[in-house]
């Protein structure tokens, strides 16, 4: 599951935030059968987050920014020998504090510990406010409806199997 998760996510990354179908397949045929590089031609809505990828260095096989917060708490349990709510928060306090605040970072060069991606999502925006103000983990989360915390839950998922009262 975590597997097809990150697989998914690299699949995804060269022709996400395509809302308009003509528009996709004109840039990448009718079928996308492999991993695919940005567009930073496009000119859509969302040309500027796929110029901003491209810039950052992301090409066909990478995972986006959500990819690699996976890979963060999948490296967290990994390290610890399961879930350790300080050992990951002070992992995500670290991402946060490569941020800025805003969707795409000036800077497209920089990345920290592996992460990728150049794009943060809404969800990731308003913990990086939260916790700018002081708001401690435990209540600085977002209520935005973004899937981010649906695909890092795969992990929990993975780690407890049929101990659902654990891993919920």
């Amino acid at each position: 599951t975590i597997m097809g998760t990150l697989i998914g996510d690299a699949l995804g990354l060269g022709c996400h935030w395509y809302y308009d179908l003509k528009a996709m397949r004109a840039d990448y045929g009718d079928w996308i059968s492999d991993y695919t590089d940005q567009r930073p031609d496009r000119t859509d809505d969302f040309s500027l987050i796929a110029k901003h990828r491209h810039e950052f260095g992301l090409r066909a096989g990478d995972v986006s920014q959500t990819g690699s917060l996976i890979v963060m708490l999948v490296d967290s349990v990994a390290d610890c020998g399961g879930y350790d709510e300080d050992d990951y928060t002070t992992r995500f306090d670290a991402f946060l504090e490569t941020l800025d605040g805003s969707e795409m970072r000036a800077d497209v060069g920089h990345s920290v510990a592996g992460l990728s991606g150049g794009f943060t999502d809404r969800a990731e925006r308003h913990l990086w406010k939260n916790r700018k103000l002081g708001i401690p983990w435990g209540e600085a989360g977002s209520l935005t409806d973004t899937s981010e915390a649906a695909q890092r839950a795969i992990v929990f998922a993975a780690l407890h199997g049929e101990d659902y009262e654990t891993m919920a």
